[in-house]
């Protein structure tokens, strides 16, 4: 049993981050029904960009966003594929979209047209760029809206290199959090009011919030220099340094005052306690002092593999990492320990799956299960909604449905 179990959900989304929101719902107990254009959604064919298969027996990109829940293709513009949307909709707690609002407007679908005919919905709309403003209809995708709006990818780059390209979906996956908080405060906020609500939630937005530090510190009077290099870090001791195996460790502490100490002697480095431009994060950067300790930490950090330094900086307990591939992840005994990966057979072939990252001592997660062919759920999603076969076969006939 999971904590959702009895929510019912009905999804007009596409792609990643809405999507992958109704997932874990799905995940932990809710009835998830997605509804899908008759030509599927294009997250069904994204795979193959990425050398991963993307065929109905074997799609593991489009089954992260979607695995375990029900999805009917409908033709939403049709009399009788609308008529489907309003009897799901009878009965559910949560409407999650990425449709823009003007389209669901045209389709009667918005939160003004059903928000007094069904008072207690919780309805979910995830955007770009949010729903006000310049750009409110404008599309927004993860490495637009997420991204380059927020000034990761100017800011977090070497001066005259190219700007670093974020892995596909991953501003989307963090934002989908954020959506899935709302639905989930909107849930608990109805209990008290017995009102539904509408919940906004945009990649622009979460992209601002999770660079809060930058976007702060830029302003005046602060404006903090914004150079990346080896040099420009907060302080020599949370930072990033190669090892002699050609990897990269980084090295982190609490407090500057306390760790310092504790480095310096470590690293057998013991005259900057003595020297004054090293007593605080303040001289160090007034007197010209960091990129001097930098390259003292860079020396001592050559001298030992990632592997002898993990088993040394652990054994005296200092917070380290070390900088791995994501080839590295699928072997990670941590990751493997906790279940952030599973391993799941899609027609014979056994691929670690990422998990989403909650877990409760109480409830239990549904395991990742591939995605089936379009039309697998048709005839028993419009069964329960009290349809009959010939009703059913006269639709599919019609191209209402798959």
């Amino acid at each position: 049993m999971g904590p959702l179990e009895g929510i019912k959900v009905v999804e007009l989304a596409t792609v990643v981050a809405a999507p992958t929101a109704g997932r874990v719902m799905c995940d932990f107990g809710a009835d998830v029904v997605k509804i899908e254009a008759l030509a599927g959604d294009d997250f069904r064919k994204t795979g193959v960009n990425f050398s991963l298969p993307a065929v109905d027996e074997c799609n593991p990109m489009f089954t992260l966003s979607n695995s375990n829940k029900k999805i009917i293709p409908l033709d939403l513009k049709s009399k009788e594929g609308q008529e489907i949307v309003f009897k799901l909709l009878e009965d559910a707690d949560v409407v999650i979209s990425n449709i823009r609002m003007a389209s669901l407007a045209r389709l009667g679908l918005d939160y003004e047209s059903l928000k007094e005919k069904y008072p207690k919905l919780v309805y979910a709309h995830f955007s770009g760029y949010g729903p006000e403003g310049p750009d409110r209809n404008t599309p927004g995708f993860d490495m637009t809206a997420f991204w380059l709006r927020n000034g990761a990818m100017t800011d977090w780059k070497e001066t005259g290199s190219f700007p670093m390209h974020p892995g596909y979906a991953f501003g989307d996956v963090a934002t989908s959090n954020a959506l899935l908080s709302g639905i989930l405060m909107g849930l608990m906020g109805r209990q008290v009011s017995g009102q539904g609500t509408l919940v906004t939630v945009s990649l622009m937005g979460n992209g601002i919030w999770c660079n809060f530090t930058d976007i702060i510190s830029s302003q005046e009077p602060f404006n903090r220099d914004k150079t990346h290099d080896k040099y420009h870090q907060v302080q020599p001791f949370d930072a990033l340094y190669e090892c002699a195996d050609g990897k990269y460790m980084g090295i982190f502490c609490n407090s500057y005052a306390v760790d310092r100490v504790r480095y310096a002697k470590l690293f057998d480095m013991e005259e900057i306690l003595e020297d004054p431009r090293y007593e605080t994060v303040t001289s160090l950067r007034e007197t010209g002092a960091l990129a001097e300790c930098i390259d003292k930490v860079s020396k001592v950090m050559l001298t030992k593999t990632t592997d002898e330094w993990s088993k040394i900086l652990k054994e005296n307990n200092f917070s380290i990492g070390i900088a791995t591939t994501a080839g590295d992840v699928t072997k990670d005994e941590q990751a493997i320990a906790n279940g952030f990966v599973e391993d799941v057979d899609f027609a014979g072939s056994i691929i670690k799956m990422p998990t989403p990252p909650i877990r409760f001592s109480t409830y239990d997660r549904l395991p990742t299960q591939p995605t089936k062919e379009m039309g697998a759920f048709t005839d028993a999603i419009l069964k329960d909604l009290g349809y009959g076969q010939d009703e059913i076969n006269k639709m599919k006939q019609n191209g209402v449905i798959i």
